[in-house]
């Protein structure tokens, strides 16, 4: 590729997708590897300042009256002879690069039936400022907060993958505002709790919003190792392609709450949520074995069965009662319940992982 050409800055003309695909070079995952490479954007109404229907940036954000404000991004592109546009800094080459991942995952919301769920552009805001439990300003991290519907990028100091580079990151996070709008915000006040439940449930959803959250992401990027790749010091307790263990029944589970000083409680919910998605990330194995099924099939497949799961969560919080204490397996029976699966191969498999008593429907293999 020739770069040369004209600068595309905040004073040039709006370049737009509705003249037609907008060609970029972003850094992309492709045969296991970051690489740079071409691709489209669809829908960029304003190129200088990525505006568009997928993302909406807000530069150094701050929150007033329950919104997110902030400056609108000014990236910096040179248009080469072949017509592609190239990123002149760092910042821009990331902003665009994360702008088409949540223009992919619209697209991804749109095949799996949830393009309703989240009010799009979604609301994206860069080197936000925000403080850890001990007062100290958090870095190399991305969140989602359901406080104001908005994906919180904070500085990112480290020289590995960048989050707002790492598609796996992106959609991760994109998953937990499918979980916050379909289980948490419709129960509202009516959210159940008992004294037995003070630490339990609150433990087990955050493990089960992780653990189904890292699947999305692996759904979304393809990639079983998508934190390590930003987060190094994550990458054996987080990948996905690792043995698989049984999900802990109620009663371990309980037990460990009840042992473990308050610090750990955050430890214990990402533990049990990598083994949910472990498993599921398992079944997938199992389930090209099926004929005629291929990697992308099996994705899509899943993730609508995650959110008939998301579904049936909900069901069972809003209308349970005070003694009502959910098993952690009966998130994979829910899971299995909403897949098609029919060898015996993948009902065994299920049988390895949901060993629960106390499930509130026995597992069974479907006929």
């Amino acid at each position: 590729m020739t770069i040369a050409g004209s600068v595309v800055g905040c004073t040039e003309k709006k370049i737009s997708a509705q003249d037609g695909p907008i060609r970029v070079q972003i850094p992309s995952l492709s045969d296991k590897t970051y690489s740079m490479q071409e691709v489209e954007l669809l829908t960029i109404t304003d190129l200088s300042r990525l505006e568009g229907t997928a993302a909406q940036f807000f530069m150094e954000p701050t929150s007033q009256d329950g919104e997110i404000v902030g400056k609108a991004p000014a990236v910096r592109f040179m248009k080469s002879k072949e017509g592609v546009y190239v990123a002149m800094d760092a910042l821009s080459l990331q902003l665009v690069t994360l702008y088409y991942q949540f223009e992919r995952l619209m697209f991804l919301d749109q095949q799996i039936g949830v393009a309703t769920v989240n009010i799009w552009p979604r609301k994206v805001a860069i080197n936000a400022r925000f403080s850890s439990e001990d007062g100290s300003l958090l870095q190399n991290n991305a969140l989602y907060s359901s406080a104001v519907d908005t994906y919180l990028f904070v500085p990112f100091t480290s020289e590995d993958l960048p989050l707002m580079v790492n598609s796996g990151v992106i959609g991760h996070e994109h998953f937990h505002s499918i979980f916050n709008q379909i289980v948490m915000r419709p129960l509202g006040d009516r959210y159940p709790k008992s004294d037995l439940e003070d630490l339990y449930l609150p433990i087990l959803l955050r493990g089960l919003n992780e653990g189904m959250a890292d699947v999305w992401g692996w759904i979304f990027s393809k990639d079983s190792n998508f934190v390590g790749r930003s987060l190094p010091s994550e990458k054996l307790s987080r990948r996905l392609d690792f043995d698989v263990l049984s999900m802990p029944t109620r009663k371990e589970l309980s037990s460990l709450i009840a042992h473990v000083p308050p610090e750990y409680e955050v430890s214990i919910s990402y533990k049990l949520g990598n083994k949910l998605a472990r498993s599921i990330y398992g079944l997938s194995k199992v389930m090209l074995n099926q004929p005629g099924m291929t990697e992308d099939k099996v994705r899509i497949e899943m993730g609508k069965a995650l959110v008939l799961t998301l579904s049936e969560l909900r069901t069972f919080l809003d209308q349970k009662k005070p003694e009502d204490v959910m098993a952690p397996a009966q998130i994979l029976f829910w899971f299995y319940k909403s897949l098609s699966l029919t060898t015996t191969a993948e009902c065994e498999y299920f049988q390895n992982m949901v060993k629960d008593p106390d499930l509130v429907t026995a597992f069974s293999c479907k006929k």
